[in-house]
């Protein structure tokens, strides 16, 4: 079953639950995990029950394939109200070919506390 594309050139995803988007321009929600050895902070994109969306920029993209599909590792989940320590266990990785953060990726987890 091959991936399709939509109008915009974004892979089409099955999505299992509803996600809202978050701008991560103006927010304070952010994931931080400490990654062989070096802190990374990555910007929220989308989160929905059970999984986040995160942002990878282009100067963080060496990061990219430690992050394997099915892997596990501890993050921080920091937003406004406080920070919460949770468990991810990464989904996929896309490309972001259009829009405010071309050339960065979008990195999918479903996570638990």
């Amino acid at each position: 079953m091959g991936l399709e594309k939509s109008a915009n050139k974004q892979p089409l995803q099955k999505r299992t639950s509803t996600r809202s988007l978050i701008e991560p321009s103006d927010t304070g929600h952010l994931l931080e995990a400490l990654i062989q050895g070096r802190k990374y902070q990555f910007k929220v994109l989308n989160i929905c029950r059970g999984g986040i969306g995160m942002l990878v920029i282009k100067a963080q993209k060496e990061v990219l394939p430690l992050l394997k599909s099915g892997s596990i590792m501890d993050m921080d989940y920091i937003n406004p109200k406080g920070v919460l320590g949770i468990k991810v266990e990464f989904r996929h990785i896309t490309p972001l070919i259009s829009g405010p953060y071309k050339g960065g990726y979008c990195v999918g987890f479903s996570m638990s506390i």
